[in-house]
């Protein structure tokens, strides 16, 4: 029995080592990926932007009322990449590939968690109808003894 609650003890903190390589992958991920859609939007919307300071002032209010989702995501994009790169050159292609390998390694560790998790509820289902057993046996041996002594 000790050896049961030892197994299943195991495999809990398997559980807890895989969350916690899992949420370093989670938060990177997740920066690439605001990274490369700030980047895309950024690039997307570049050469209209370009046309809009372009326009002479009479005509700009309408190019912006015709254009202003477009201008606003290149605007909010280069506040975002100015801040976080500062004019440094964005590794969009590196991003691309480190954010493929992430996601592979994220899939891998999820599926190991995800199997572990089902195995460590099989073998607490096994600790527990074990334990069930047990009790039901003492129970049954209290109680014969009890019927002995009063004979």
């Amino acid at each position: 029995m000790l050896d049961l609650r030892n197994k299943v003890g195991e495999m809990y903190e398997r559980q807890n080592g895989l969350r916690e390589n899992l949420k370093p992958i989670e938060r990177r991920l997740k920066a690439l990926q605001e990274h490369i859609r700030q980047a895309e939007y950024y690039t997307q919307f570049k050469d209209i932007y370009k046309k809009y300071k372009q326009q002479n002032p009479k005509n700009q209010e309408d190019f912006i009322e015709n254009n202003r989702a477009e201008i606003t995501l290149y605007e909010a994009s280069k506040k975002y990449l100015d801040a976080h790169f500062n004019g440094h050159s964005l590794p969009l292609k590196d991003w691309k590939s480190e954010l493929a390998k992430l996601t592979a390694e994220q899939n891998v560790l999820y599926r190991e968690y995800t199997l572990l998790r089902y195995e460590t509820r099989e073998v607490e289902l096994i600790k527990r109808n074990v334990e069930n057993i047990l009790h039901e046996n003492r129970s049954a041996s209290i109680s014969t003894q009890k019927r002995g002594m009063e004979l």
